[in-house]
């Protein structure tokens, strides 16, 4: 971690610091890895992060970060097992959270949600509206409906 980022994040509880620095090695690695966008492009994720801790601060910058994240998930959620593996290998090689411990927390999240029965966050709605939005997603008709009943909660208050 370069001494800029490290007071750029600082006002961050430790966890929440641990936590923004390995998703953002994550996604400057993945984004140039395996979506192929050269680091020096202006489209390229890192920047846009960047723009936002300069911008917004640390709080808002690891809220964007959960989101792009969120995205990649969801992006992946068709990769079939051989290549998740070979995905995961190459990041753990790499030093690199893996892509299905990413999943596992993502789904955990999912799991805490369903359980509460309610929806805290922006996070949480947009995780929860982009599995309904997953045509593929597998869920039950019960989940379905109360997944859909917590989004519309959320959309009222």
């Amino acid at each position: 971690m370069t001494d800029e980022l490290e007071k750029k994040i600082r006002r961050l509880s430790p966890p929440k610091q641990k936590e923004f620095i390995e998703l953002s090695q994550f996604l400057d690695y993945f984004s140039t890895v395996y979506e192929d966008i050269p680091p020096e492009d202006p489209v390229h994720p890192s920047h846009a992060l960047d723009s936002t801790l300069d911008e917004f601060g640390a709080a808002a910058a690891l809220t964007g970060l959960r989101e792009a994240i969120k995205d990649i998930i969801e992006d992946t959620l068709d990769v079939d097992a051989e290549t998740l593996q070979q995905v995961d290998a190459d990041l753990s090689t790499n030093g690199l959270i893996t892509l299905s411990a990413l999943r596992y927390r993502y789904w955990t999240k999912i799991a805490g949600i369903r359980k509460r029965g309610r929806i805290r966050n922006e996070l949480e709605y947009h995780m929860i509206s982009g599995l309904l939005a997953d045509t593929e997603n597998e869920l039950s008709e019960e989940d379905t409906e109360l997944f859909n009943q917590m989004l519309m909660d959320y959309e009222s208050r």
